[in-house]
C-alpha cells in the first residue's frame, strides 16, 4: 500500500489581507466535504500534515494548527484580532519609529483570548463539549507554543539585527533548548512585529530580538516544503498548497526610512519570486498550487481592518473566475486520500448530532455576564413554563434593548432545568436564514428527508408530531412583517412554518409590537431598565481587575450621568463598557465624548463596532446599525411612516403635539403611520394625550440616517415648511399651541443653521413678532438666535435693532462679567461690523475684553476668540498696527500647543463671523426648552 499523500499548508503574509487567504481556503474546505461525502466541513489540521506562516500568516497557522480551529472559527477570531491589534496608538510615532504604529500589547492581549477561547486542554476542550465558553474560565493564555498541537505547525520570523540572515522556525514539535517555554502569544508577535507596525520582541532562553519575517520570506513556501520532507521522509508523494493575500509587485510605503522602504519592497517583489521558481519547479506534476488574488486588493493597506467587506467581494470574484482551478485541486488533494479521516469525520458529526435523542441547538455561547431584570425572566418562565403556560410568547423592545439575551438567557436555563427539553434557535433576519437553519435541525434531529423536500416543512411536521417529547423554540429578530407572513418565492412566510404541539413552547423576539400581536401571542414587553439594574449591568461588563475601576463605580454622581446619556439602554450600555475596556477610557472621559453638544461624537460611538460572541456577527453589536436596518425596513415596507420619522428628526425629541405633524391623506392613514413608528419603539405615547416622545438616541442616529442617504437639506426644508405653516400667532386663543410648538421651531432652526430661506426669516419673524415682554432666560435666547438668523440675510439693520435691546435688558439685571452679557455684546459688535459701524463695534469689544482679561484665562478661547474679533474691528477702521499687536499676543500663548493650521480652525479666521458661530455653537447645546 503506498504512503498517504504529504499535505502541506503555506500562507503568505500581510496584514488584514489574511482574510482573503481564509476565504480562498474555506472554498477549499468546502469543496473537500463534498468530495468526500463528509457531514461536516473538514478542519485544515485534520487534511494537512504541516500547516505554516508568515507574520499574520503565521498567526492563521497558530489558529488553524496548533489550536485546530474551523475556518470559519479562524475568521471570526482573526477579525477580532486585527480589530483590536489594528487600532492605531492614541499618540502617532514618527515616521519610521522603531515602536510601531500599532500596540504591541492590543495585539498581545488579543492573542491570549482566542487561544482562551479556543484552548486545547482536555478540561477546556470537555467544557464547550457543554456547550460553555472557556473564554473567561480557561487558565491558559500564556499556553506554551510547543507540545499539543492538532498537526504540526511552524511558524517564521527573522533576528532584527540583520534581516538577511537564516531565518528562524517555531515549531510545535521542536526540542532545541533555545527557543524553550516561548508561549503563543510571544510566537504570534514574533512573527508580526514588522517595522512601523509593531515593535520587536525579544523571547526565548537568549532574549533574541524578532521581527516580521515578511522581510525575505513573505511568502513561506519553499521553507515549508523543506521542513515537511524532513519531518516526513517516506512520503514520496506530496501535494502543496500555498495561498496569497494580494500582494503585488511593488508595495508603495510613505513616510519611512529609506532602510524600511528598500525591506517592504522586497517583502513584495520576494513573495512573487518565490511563486514563479515554484511554479517553473513541479510545472504541471500537480504537487504545487498558488492561489492568490492578483486585482483588486493592492490598495488596501496592511492595518486597515474596516475594508474586509472589500476584500471579501474581490475575493469571491476571483474564487468564482477560478472555479475550475480549485476543483482541480481538490481531485488533486483527495487523490489517495485517508478514507479514515472521512469515516472519522462522519463518526464525530453522528455522534453530536443524534446520540441523544435530546437536542441543544443553540449557536451562542451562554452569556456568563448577563445581568436581567428579574421580573422579566420570571414573567417569561411563567408564561412559557408553568403547566398552564402559553405555547407562544413575544417579547417586545426597542432595538439594542436586550431582547437577544434575554432569550439566550431563556434557552440555556431551559436546558439546565427543563428534563428532557430540547431547545432550538432560528434566526427569522430572512427566509433564507430561516431555511439554512431548519437543513441544519434536519440533520441534528436526524429527520428523514427526501431530495428536493421542504426543510421547513418537514421541521414543521416532526416537532408537531409529539416525536420529540418537549421542545422550545427561540425564533429571534423577527421584525419584518412582510418576512414573517409571506416571502417573495411564496405565499407562506415563516409564521407558516412554525410547529405546534401541546409540549411545544416558541419564544419570539421581535421590535415590532404588529409583528407580536400579529399571532396572537402572549407579549412581554422590554421596558427601560431602571437605574439600579442599568449600574448593575455596567458593573458586569467592566473589566474591573484588581479593583481598578472600584473608585469611579461609587462615584454615583457621574455613574448617574453617564448612564443618563446612554438612557439606560441595554446594549448601548454594553457598547459603552466594551469601548471603555478597550481603550481604558474612565466615566468622565466617555460623558464627555457622548456630550450633547457634539452630537458627531454620539453617534460616532452609537456606531462602535465591537464583538461579542453572544451577538450574531453581521449585527456587530453596533447600536447605531441595528436602527438603522429597522428605518430601511420601515422605509421599505411604508414610505409615509419613513416620512414622518424623517420630519421628527429636525423637531425636539420630547412633547411632540400631534398637530404639528405633517399631514396624511385621511386621518386613519395618519393614526397608522404614528403607530408604526410606535410599534418599533421609536415612539411612546403620553398616556391618553396625543403627545409623542422620541428616544433621544434614535432621535440622533434618524439624522444621520437621512444624511447617509444624501437627504438632509430636503428633509429639513420640507420640514420647515410645515412648521411655518402651522405655526400660530401668539393671541390668547393660541397661548398653549404656542407653548408647545415653539420649541420644535426653535430646534428646527437650529438645524438649519446658516441657510438663507424665506421660510428661515418667516418663521423667524413669527417667533419674534409673537414673544412676551420681559427679561426671562427663554425669551433671551430666542430673540438673540433670532438677530443671528437676521445677521445672515439682508436684514442686519433688524438684527442690530434687536440686539441693541437685548444688550440694554441684560445691563438692567445682570453683572457686566456675565458670561451671558458679555456674548450678547460680542454678538452685537458682530453686527456693527456688518453694517459698516466699525467704531462702535470697537467700543464695546474694548470693553468686553477689557472685562475678560480680568475674569478669564489668557488661554481662554472666548477670551482669545474675543480678541481676535477686536483686531478684525481695527483693521476695518485703519488700525492695523493694533490689530497686528492683538494678533501677535494671541499666535504668541498658542505656540507649542497648536499648529498654524489648528490654530486658523480653533480662532475661527475661516469663518467670515467668529462671535456668531460661537454663538450658534452655543444655542446648539442649549436645553432650556
Amino acid at each position: 500500500m503506498n504512503p498517504p499523500l504529504l499535505r502541506v499548508l503555506s500562507l503568505d503574509g500581510e496584514g488584514i489581507r489574511g482574510i482573503s487567504s481564509l476565504l480562498i481556503l474555506e472554498r477549499i474546505m468546502e469543496q473537500l466535504q463534498k468530495a468526500n461525502k463528509l457531514d461536516r466541513v473538514p478542519k485544515p489540521c485534520e487534511w494537512f500534515d504541516l500547516i505554516g506562516g508568515t507574520s499574520t500568516g503565521g498567526i492563521i497557522a497558530i489558529m488553524l494548527g496548533k489550536l485546530g480551529m474551523t475556518v470559519d472559527e479562524c475568521i471570526r477570531a482573526y477579525k477580532k484580532v486585527a480589530q483590536q491589534a489594528f487600532t492605531p496608538k492614541s499618540r502617532p510615532n514618527l515616521p519610521g519609529s522603531p515602536s510601531g504604529a500599532f500596540s504591541a500589547k492590543q495585539l498581545e492581549v488579543a492573542i491570549k483570548q482566542t487561544v482562551k477561547e479556543y484552548c486545547i486542554d482536555p478540561a477546556c476542550v470537555q467544557q464547550r463539549k457543554e456547550e460553555q465558553a472557556t473564554a473567561e474560565t480557561c487558565p491558559h493564555g500564556e499556553m506554551q507554543f510547543r507540545g499539543d498541537s492538532r498537526t504540526k505547525t511552524v511558524v517564521l520570523a527573522i533576528t532584527k539585527d540583520n534581516v538577511d540572515t537564516l531565518l528562524t522556525l517555531f515549531k510545535t514539535y521542536d526540542t532545541s533548548a533555545p527557543l524553550d517555554g516561548c508561549t503563543v502569544w510571544q510566537v504570534a508577535r514574533a512573527t508580526s512585529a514588522a517595522t512601523t507596525f509593531f515593535k520587536p520582541i525579544q523571547v526565548g532562553r537568549d532574549q533574541i530580538t524578532f521581527i516580521d519575517a515578511g522581510f525575505g520570506y513573505n511568502n513561506p513556501c519553499e521553507v515549508l516544503i523543506r521542513e515537511a520532507k524532513d519531518q516526513f521522509p517516506s512520503r514520496d508523494e506530496m501535494r502543496v498548497l500555498s495561498i496569497g493575500t494580494g500582494l503585488g509587485d511593488v508595495v508603495s510605503i510613505k513616510d519611512t526610512r529609506a532602510s524600511i522602504l528598500r525591506a517592504l519592497k522586497k517583502m513584495a517583489t520576494t513573495s512573487k519570486k518565490v511563486a514563479l521558481r515554484l511554479d517553473e519547479r513541479y510545472g504541471e506534476t500537480g504537487t504545487y498550487h498558488r492561489f492568490n488574488v492578483e486585482r483588486g486588493l493592492e490598495d488596501i493597506s496592511l492595518s486597515d481592518w474596516k475594508e474586509t467587506s472589500s476584500i471579501s467581494s474581490h475575493t469571491h470574484n476571483y474564487l468564482s473566475e477560478n472555479k475550475r482551478v480549485i476543483d482541480k485541486f481538490i481531485q488533486s488533494l483527495t487523490r489517495n486520500s485517508n478514507a479514515k479521516l472521512a469515516e472519522e469525520s462522519n463518526a464525530n458529526t453522528a455522534t453530536e448530532d443524534t446520540s441523544n435523542s435530546i437536542v441543544h441547538s443553540i449557536p451562542f455561547p451562554e452569556n456568563k455576564g448577563f445581568s436581567g431584570r428579574i421580573t422579566v425572566i420570571n414573567t417569561l418562565k411563567d408564561k412559557l413554563f408553568k403547566t398552564d403556560g402559553c405555547n407562544r410568547v413575544a417579547l417586545v423592545g426597542l432595538g439594542g434593548a436586550g431582547k437577544t439575551q434575554f432569550a439566550l438567557h431563556m434557552a440555556y436555563w431551559a436546558k439546565g432545568h427543563e428534563e428532557d427539553c430540547s431547545v432550538f434557535w432560528i434566526p427569522a433576519f430572512s427566509m433564507a436564514g430561516f431555511e439554512q437553519e431548519c437543513v441544519q435541525l434536519v440533520k441534528k434531529l436526524d429527520i428523514s428527508c427526501s431530495e428536493g423536500e421542504d426543510a421547513k416543512e418537514v421541521v414543521k411536521r416532526h416537532l408537531s408530531s409529539g416525536k420529540v417529547k418537549r421542545w422550545f423554540m427561540v425564533v429571534d429578530n423577527a421584525d419584518d412583517i412582510d418576512i414573517l407572513r409571506f416571502s417573495r418565492s411564496s405565499d407562506r412566510g415563516i409564521f407558516n412554518f412554525l410547529p405546534y404541539h401541546a409540549n411545544g413552547r416558541i419564544l419570539i423576539t421581535t421590535r415590532s409590537r404588529e409583528v407580536a400581536f400579529a399571532m396572537k401571542n402572549q407579549v412581554v414587553e422590554l421596558m427601560q431598565m431602571d437605574p439600579k439594574e442599568a449600574s448593575e449591568l455596567l458593573r458586569t461588563l467592566l473589566d474591573n481587575e484588581n479593583g481598578s475601576r472600584d473608585d469611579e463605580l461609587r462615584d454615583e454622581k457621574t455613574l448617574t450621568t453617564l448612564l443618563q446619556g446612554l438612557t439606560y439602554l441595554p446594549l448601548a450600555i454594553a457598547q459603552a463598557a466594551a469601548y471603555m475596556n478597550i481603550y481604558k477610557t474612565n466615566f468622565a472621559e466617555y460623558v464627555q465624548l457622548c456630550d450633547n453638544a457634539d452630537e458627531k461624537n454620539v453617534i460616532e460611538l452609537l456606531g462602535e463596532k465591537f464583538d461579542d460572541e453572544t451577538y450574531y456577527h453581521e449585527s456587530q453589536s453596533a447600536v447605531a446599525t441595528t436602527w438603522i436596518v429597522s428605518f430601511d425596513r420601515i422605509q421599505s415596507s411604508n414610505q409615509a411612516a419613513a416620512e414622518l420619522l424623517s420630519f421628527m428628526a429636525f423637531i425636539e425629541s420630547r412633547a411632540i403635539p400631534r398637530s404639528i405633524l405633517p399631514v396624511f391623506e385621511t386621518e386613519q392613514q395618519t393614526t397608522r403611520v404614528v403607530g408604526i413608528l410606535k410599534s418599533h419603539g421609536f415612539l411612546t405615547q403620553r398616556g391618553l394625550d396625543a403627545i409623542y416622545d422620541m428616544h433621544r438616541l434614535v432621535h440622533m442616529v434618524t439624522r444621520k440616517w437621512i444624511e447617509q442617504k444624501g437627504e438632509l437639506r430636503e428633509i429639513q426644508l420640507i420640514s420647515l415648511a410645515r412648521v411655518k405653516l402651522v405655526f400660530p400667532r401668539m393671541e390668547w386663543k393660541n397661548r398653549e399651541l404656542w407653548r408647545q410648538y415653539l420649541p420644535h421651531a426653535l430646534q428646527l432652526l437650529r438645524c438649519l443653521g446658516d441657510i438663507e430661506n424665506q421660510n428661515v426669516a418667516h418663521l423667524g419673524s413669527l417667533i419674534y413678532d409673537s414673544t412676551l415682554p420681559g427679561d426671562s432666560e427663554w425669551l433671551r435666547k430666542s430673540r438673540l438666535f433670532l438677530a443671528i438668523a437676521y445677521l445672515e440675510t439682508e436684514l442686519k439693520e433688524k438684527a442690530v435693532e434687536i440686539l441693541q435691546d437685548i444688550v440694554d435688558s441684560e445691563k438692567r439685571i445682570l453683572a457686566e462679567d456675565d458670561p451671558s452679557l458679555l456674548t450678547s455684546q460680542q454678538v452685537l459688535a458682530t453686527a456693527y461690523l456688518a453694517i459698516g459701524q466699525a467704531q462702535k463695534s470697537v467700543d464695546i469689544l474694548k470693553l468686553v475684553t477689557n472685562i475678560e482679561q480680568q475674569t478669564l484665562a489668557e488661554n481662554d478661547l472666548s477670551r482669545l476668540a474675543s480678541q481676535h474679533a477686536l483686531a478684525e474691528a481695527y483693521i476695518d477702521i485703519g488700525q492695523v498696527q493694533l490689530a497686528v499687536e492683538i494678533l501677535e499676543s494671541v499666535t504668541k500663548i498658542h505656540e507649542g500647543i497648536l499648529t498654524q493650521i489648528d490654530y486658523i480652525h480653533t480662532m475661527g479666521l475661516q469663518e467670515p463671523i467668529f462671535p456668531a458661530s460661537r454663538e450658534k455653537r452655543q444655542l446648539r447645546s442649549w436645553n432650556g426648552w
